[in-house]
């Protein structure tokens, strides 16, 4: 690029040197057009000219008498007085001749001394071409420099600003996973919240099935031992009955041939009083009314026989009756006590009956309890469940949060490594101006010194003009002089040809180290819109750990609600003071308490599990900011879950009717 504009200035100064070279010599021209054949200056003109002329008149006359005599008389008047002026011309041209010889001496010294000088000035034009030589070396070392140096901070700048870019996406992405998990936290938050409450509702709705429980099977095992008691009692008014029952077939068998025997034996009566009576109505008809009068003793002796027989026969008929009648009063008496046996047996079962549908009723409201109990254990399952996922997803969290920080403590420290780097080429950028200054320092003496010279050289063209002026006079006159003037012209175009040669590459340097310190300049530039650059990320990534601060404490919230929660679904499976827990009340139920004795919380789960200790450590920091940005310290996360083998005995973090969450300011 230098070679070329140094081709094109040396085309451009070769074409103004031959437009003035075509202008001198037509400028010689002119002054040789002006200066006459009369003139006494004119540079044809000798001392023999004023002789040579008159016969030049003289042989021309001649030639003017053929024309005409008129012509001849005027020419020969015209040369008379050319003759006298001519004498007057030679006398002051052998004058001027002699001034002249001593102007020429003068000039002569003169243009030995501007030789000298001109030697001078080509000594000082090589030196100043060597000086300029070699800060042209100097300035293509430092350009090259430059150039190596610019290239290297261009990349530099590049790889920095892919890097950036980079990590500003990857931030950014950062930023859009960290505001979606906000929302995932915050809805995680409110189905906590949610299932917090509806855990609560449970509870109290699971306490009032469970003392409805235990009051349903409190009042289920009475109505049992009642119905025990009244089916023992029916058990034994059956046997009674079946008993008395028996009792009164067999008095009822008995009492039938009693009846037979009382009716035959009544027959038997009925046929001895009507002998009797035959008898007497046969004996004594007509005494009738002394019947009655009549004594045993009496009588004759069969009838006193017949009187003793029917005695006999009467009070066995008595006492028959008697057995008969006593016989009927106890079966009557068995018939009534059956009767009220039956009647008992029938209260007993419509009891019985009436307890067996309240016990139906009873074990209904038992079963639909028992329903609603396993759909609040799926449903508490479910929460668990979802819990155990919430606590996943915290997890994976977590993880993402930590790696998200071990990724902001890498770039941190590539910041840092950059910023290092930065600072070092800052030094080295600070440096090269410094140079820079050093050489426009020294480019500005090369311009003053050339300012000089361009003076000297003015002062020397004025000369040379001058001489110029009077060389034109001497070159026809000394051909020594006119090859010196032709000479010192030659070396005064080479040393104007030098000087704007060098003035040219003077022009171009200055060209250059304006570039350069455009180029500086730019990179100046650059440096601070990549240090604002990096202040704003800086800014971007103490924000961004801010927020991953109230994330992790969002998290630890949410990890001593978690906490809570647990201990409370924990408290469901232990035993509360007052009452059996689902578990004991399963283990020492009737032999229908395995349909309603599934404990709340599986065995399978968390709370059966060893003890189990989890802690998660937070170490967060950022790096300087704009205005020095403080250090953040070191942030613990303890989560500690317990759950012991059996029934755990952890103290409930939550009340009956809600949670109490703590929060934990490190």
């Amino acid at each position: 690029m230098i070679r070329q504009q140094l081709s094109l200035a040396q085309q451009q100064l070769s074409s103004r040197q031959a437009l003035l070279d075509q202008l001198t010599s037509q400028h010689k021209q002119q002054l040789g057009s002006r200066a006459g054949p009369g003139s006494p200056g004119g540079p044809s003109w000798s001392q023999d000219s004023g002789a040579a002329g008159f016969l030049a008149t003289v042989s021309a006359s001649p030639g003017s008498q053929a024309v005409s005599s008129q012509q001849q008389l005027v020419s020969a008047q015209q040369s008379a007085q050319q003759a006298s002026k001519l004498d007057r011309v030679v006398a002051m041209w052998r004058d001027a001749c002699r001034a002249k010889d001593a102007r020429m001496q003068e000039m002569q010294a003169d243009l030995a001394t501007f030789g000298a000088q001109l030697e001078k000035a080509r000594a000082e034009v090589s030196s100043l071409t060597a000086q300029v030589l070699e800060r042209e070396q100097a300035l293509g070392a430092v350009a090259r420099q430059l150039d190596l140096t610019r290239d290297s901070l261009d990349a530099q700048l590049l790889a920095a600003e892919e890097k950036l870019a980079a990590k500003s996406r990857k931030l950014s992405q950062v930023e859009d996973e960290l505001q979606q998990r906000d929302q995932d936290l915050h809805s995680a938050r409110a189905q906590l919240q949610a299932t917090q409450r509806s855990l609560v509702a449970l509870q109290d709705e699971s306490d009032g099935h469970r003392e409805s429980a235990h009051a349903s099977a409190s009042q289920l095992a009475m109505a049992q031992q009642q119905v025990q008691h009244l089916q023992a009692e029916l058990q034994q008014l059956q046997r009674d009955s079946s008993v008395a029952a028996q009792r009164a077939h067999e008095t009822a068998g008995q009492v039938q041939p009693l009846q037979e025997q009382m009716a035959r034996a009544d027959a038997q009566v009925a046929q001895v009083v009507a002998m009797l009576r035959g008898a007497l109505a046969a004996s004594g008809a007509a005494n009738t009314e002394g019947l009655a009068l009549v004594t045993a003793g009496n009588l004759p002796t069969s009838l006193r026989m017949l009187e003793e027989l029917v005695s006999v026969l009467v009070e066995e008929l008595q006492r028959r009756t008697k057995a008969a009648s006593e016989v009927e009063s106890a079966a009557a008496a068995l018939q009534s006590q059956l009767a009220a046996r039956q009647d008992d047996i029938g209260r007993l079962e419509a009891r019985l009956k009436a307890s067996q549908d309240g016990l139906a009723a009873r074990l209904d409201e038992l079963s639909r309890l028992q329903t609603a109990l396993r759909r609040k254990e799926a449903d508490c399952e479910a929460v668990e469940a979802e819990i155990a996922a919430q606590i996943g997803d915290y997890q994976r969290l977590k993880q993402r949060l930590l790696q998200q920080e071990r990724d902001s403590s890498r770039l941190s420290a590539d910041q840092e490594a950059m910023l290092r780097r930065s600072d070092e080429l800052e030094g080295a950028l600070a440096a090269k101006q410094e140079e820079c200054a050093l050489l426009n320092k020294k480019c500005a003496q090369l311009e003053e010194q050339w300012q000089a010279g361009r003076a000297a050289l003015a002062a020397l063209q004025e000369r040379v003009r001058s001489l110029d002026a009077q060389s034109e006079v001497l070159q026809r006159s000394n051909k020594t002089s006119a090859l010196a003037r032709q000479d010192a012209a030659a070396s005064l175009d080479a040393a104007r040809s030098e000087v704007r040669a060098v003035a040219q590459q003077a022009a171009t340097y200055r060209e250059q180290l304006e570039q350069r310190n455009n180029e500086v300049r730019e990179l100046n530039s650059m440096l601070q819109a990549w240090e604002a650059m990096r202040l704003g990320k800086d800014a971007q990534i103490a924000a961004l750990l801010e927020r991953c601060k109230r994330h992790e404490e969002d998290a630890a919230e949410k990890a001593r609600t978690v906490e809570a929660l647990r201990r409370k679904l924990q408290a469901f499976g232990a035993a509360p003071s007052g009452r059996p827990s689902m578990g004991a009340a399963a283990a020492t139920g009737s032999p229908n308490s395995s349909s309603y004795g599934t404990p709340l919380v599986p065995a399978a789960h968390d709370l059966a599990a060893p003890d189990t200790q989890r802690s998660v450590q937070s170490t967060q920091s950022r790096s300087a900011g704009a205005g020095g940005g403080g250090s953040m310290g070191a942030r613990h996360i303890h989560v500690h879950m317990h759950g012991p083998i059996g029934a755990p005995a952890m103290s409930p973090a939550v009340s009956g009717t809600g949670s109490t969450m703590a929060g934990h300011r490190a």
